[in-house]
């Protein structure tokens, strides 16, 4: 067994040096994701890769993590040249990925998920010896400080506990370099700070860490050199000394988008007048809901929402997001409470009859629930309005042309980037698809409340800068959202009141956004308070 982990971790105290040079991907349809990219990751250093979506952050780290081959261009670790034809062969080289959405199996214990990481013939022959390696596992994971119980469930672990044992698996295995794609999105403040502070540790030993982000403030705090990457190209590179001087985000910003890329979005209060004077539009009370397994997901959760409000939901993911999302809507029925819309009982009512009254949603999964892949980006507007507006109909027919026209007039209102309207829906990027959603939802006249599900997750800073200035002007017209999101930063500063969600419940509520404690809104977060 000893000569087995020897021989499993023989590389754990060789540093690499990683560089890919003259790196181009070009895709069967022409088009270049890559052009000419040089990058490299020293040993003991953190090195952030940023950019819009779609600049080509994920292509470059899917070549060097052995996923895809560039088209030209060569990888080097410490010197040699190498070549990637699978996952495994970056593996062996001691270059492993910390995914965004966790490669791991829910239903098996955390060791079995570390075994799986193994060739199957090594795999085979610790599964012989499974409880040691487990107790091995153990002692390196508290050795490290990110103790671990090798036989929990992974399914039963928060979203932090799931990125630790990602880490690990890694760290155990005796994988050198690191690419953390996206690593704080689903982690709360109090776990973005513990991955922090191991990120710091980490690197004093030895290893080299790739941090790819949209999350500009991260930058500052985690990384010693930048690579900015925009519309394929490596656009800046910023150096040590350029980064212990500090960066402006605005600046930083403008070599990701081409121009002024942060925009503060100051909303002009009109909460707390109409939450003293008017009645809610809608109102949530005692609230239950089951899960699809039959659990109740919803503790008698109450909740008011105001006339042109906007009140973000804040929680680690799985805290009951999706079941109250579902039970708003009229997916998921109530096992008790009630929904109050406008003065009128909505509890039984469907989904169809919630949004003729004016109940919309932008859903999370935008090709799985917000439109219809294969029909055309006009199809996927007019299809929505004809079950929701009268003024598109004349008896039973319906008025084509105006719905036609219509829709190309919103396609250039709303900048849809797409060569034909009559394109299937699946042709367009994910920020234009959610462009799409906000057109349609925001033409009809009869909406008065939004159910809005991570609206800019994956979005780049443009859109995101556009999505939110269209909720801020709808919102001013008097439609009301509830804003669920990962994404803290984005419910501060959309939100006019903030409600935190742990365990199905609501444990605190907050009424002014601009004094809250992050300290405080994580332990509410976590559990630890209310």
């Amino acid at each position: 067994m000893n000569a087995i982990f020897s021989l499993m971790k023989s590389s754990l105290h060789t540093p690499l040096f990683i560089e890919m040079r003259g790196i181009t991907k070009i895709y069967l349809n022409r088009i270049p994701a890559l052009i000419d990219v040089d990058f490299d990751v020293k040993p003991c250093e953190v090195h952030c890769v940023v950019g819009e979506n779609g600049a080509g952050k994920s292509t470059l780290m899917k070549i060097l993590a052995g996923v895809l081959k560039p088209t030209k261009g060569e990888v080097l670790v410490n010197g040699k040249h190498v070549a990637f034809s699978s996952p495994t062969d970056a593996q062996r080289y001691g270059i492993g990925m910390v995914h965004q959405l966790f490669n791991l199996v829910e239903n098996l214990t955390v060791v079995d998920n570390v075994l799986l990481l193994l060739p199957l013939s090594l795999r085979e022959k610790l599964w012989i010896n499974r409880r040691r390696f487990a107790i091995d596992f153990k002692q390196f994971s508290e050795r490290i400080g990110l103790p671990m119980d090798p036989f929990a469930k992974v399914g039963s672990l928060s979203a932090g506990l799931k990125q630790r044992l990602e880490i690990l698996r890694l760290l155990y295995l005796g994988f050198r370099v690191l690419i953390f794609d996206e690593p704080t999105s689903m982690l709360t403040p109090i776990e973005a700070e513990e991955l922090y502070r191991f990120v710091r540790n980490a690197k004093s030993s030895g290893i080299s860490i790739i941090w790819v982000t949209h999350r500009l403030n991260e930058v500052n705090s985690i990384c010693d050199r930048v690579t900015v990457l925009r519309k394929g190209k490596v656009v800046k590179h910023l150096a040590e000394e350029d980064m212990q001087r500090g960066i402006e985000l605005a600046e930083l910003a403008y070599y990701m988008v081409g121009e002024n890329g942060l925009e503060h979005l100051h909303k002009v209060g009109h909460r707390d007048s109409k939450l003293q004077s008017n009645k809610p539009i809608l109102r949530i009370e005692n609230a239950v809901i089951k899960d699809e397994h039959n659990g109740i997901k919803i503790k008698n959760i109450n909740l008011e929402l105001y006339r042109g409000e906007i009140l973000g939901i804040a929680g680690v993911s799985g805290n009951g997001q999706k079941e109250l999302v579902e039970g708003l809507l009229g997916y998921r029925p109530l096992e008790k409470g009630k929904i109050t819309f406008d003065g009128v009982d909505v509890t039984f009512m469907g989904v169809s009859e919630r949004l003729k009254m004016g109940i919309a949603y932008i859903p999370a999964e935008r090709l799985e629930r917000g439109v219809a892949e294969d029909l055309s980006i006009v199809e996927n507007m007019y299809t929505y309005w004809i079950n929701a507006i009268d003024s598109f109909r004349k008896q039973h027919l319906l008025k084509k042309k105006l719905l036609y026209n219509t829709a190309v007039n919103l396609i250039k209102e709303y900048d849809i980037r797409t060569a034909d309207p009559n394109f299937p829906v699946k042709t367009l990027s994910g920020g234009n698809i959610q462009k799409l959603i906000l057109a349609r939802i925001f033409q009809n006249p009869y909406i008065k409340v939004v159910i809005a599900e991570e609206p800019t997750a994956g979005l780049d800073v443009k859109t995101t800068r556009f999505v939110h200035r269209k909720i801020i002007e709808a919102s001013r017209q008097g439609v009301s959202f509830i804003v669920f999101s990962s994404e803290l930063d984005e419910l501060l500063n959309l939100s006019d009141r903030l409600a935190v969600m742990y365990d199905g419940r609501i444990t605190r509520i907050y009424d002014c956004v601009d004094t809250i404690n992050i300290n405080e809104l994580s332990r509410y977060m976590m559990g630890l308070d209310g």
